[in-house]
């Protein structure tokens, strides 16, 4: 059954023993106390299960799945959605921290615009915590701004539908499966998104990464754009060209326009 103004927070975990007990601990200090979280621990092969079971221990909101084999991020947070039982849902990263006012902020600027989904500026910390930055995200979100960029920072965005809503499976060789999700939600459902100029998440930058890889970044935002976002052509064309501009907008000012 679907608990109102419950929020399921879902984080996959693959390796994470570094970081995921930080990252569970912003979740557990939330000002907001009516959540759930659902780990789904993706063939860790590290100490990560260990550490979050006996984390669960000690929280009986907190939620633990376990998959002997590595499925990857889709499909791990699938899972977790399937499970969920809040009418909100949202993500954390496992070397991701929320802030502890986030669900408040977010919660109560859903209320006051009848927003279905909110999303919020975040900080970059480096691996050992260190700030790096401020991002803000766009002041305006709807389908025509997605199609020139992802402006929803998966780790900062909660939202609620009427049914269960799963990510496309977009293929191990691609990444950015949070810009197809977006995509696809915004063409099937109406969407009233609302943007909190304010830091709630801290969002870890890691060298090396496969998002840090910026040619793949590029043929896989292509490779979303012509399958999911329906576009083509000459059109398909100038949408890289605009990705091109707002990515070093992104790096060097800091923001999604």
């Amino acid at each position: 059954m679907i608990s109102l103004d419950k929020v399921s927070i879902v984080m996959p975990c693959f390796n994470a023993a570094v970081t995921v007990q930080e990252s569970i601990a912003g979740i557990m200090e939330q000002s907001y106390p009516h959540w759930e979280l659902i780990v789904v621990i993706d063939g860790s092969e590290d100490q990560t299960q260990e550490l979050v079971q006996k984390i669960a221990g000690e929280d009986s909101r907190i939620r633990v799945v376990v998959s002997k084999k590595n499925r990857g991020v889709v499909r791990s947070r699938n899972i977790a959605i399937r499970l969920a039982s809040g009418n909100w849902i949202g993500f954390c990263d496992a070397d991701d921290v929320w802030l502890q006012e986030k669900l408040t902020l977010q919660l109560d600027a859903a209320k006051k615009n009848a927003a279905n989904l909110v999303c919020t500026s975040f900080q970059f910390i480096d691996a050992k915590g260190n700030a790096n930055g401020i991002v803000h995200t766009s002041s305006k979100i709807h389908w025509h701004r997605l199609l020139r960029t992802n402006p929803i920072p998966m780790s900062t965005a909660i939202y609620s539908l009427p049914c269960r809503y799963y990510f496309p499976e977009i293929g191990q060789k691609y990444i950015h499966e949070d810009y197809a999700f977006w995509l696809t939600m915004f063409q099937r459902y109406s969407m009233t998104a609302v943007n909190l100029p304010v830091v709630t998440t801290q969002i870890r930058q890691v060298k090396g990464s496969r998002s840090a890889n910026k040619w793949l970044a590029a043929k896989s935002h292509g490779y979303i754009l012509r399958n999911y976002g329906l576009q083509k052509g000459l059109c398909w064309f100038m949408l890289m060209v605009q990705y091109g501009f707002n990515a070093l907008n992104k790096r060097f000012k800091n923001n999604f326009n």
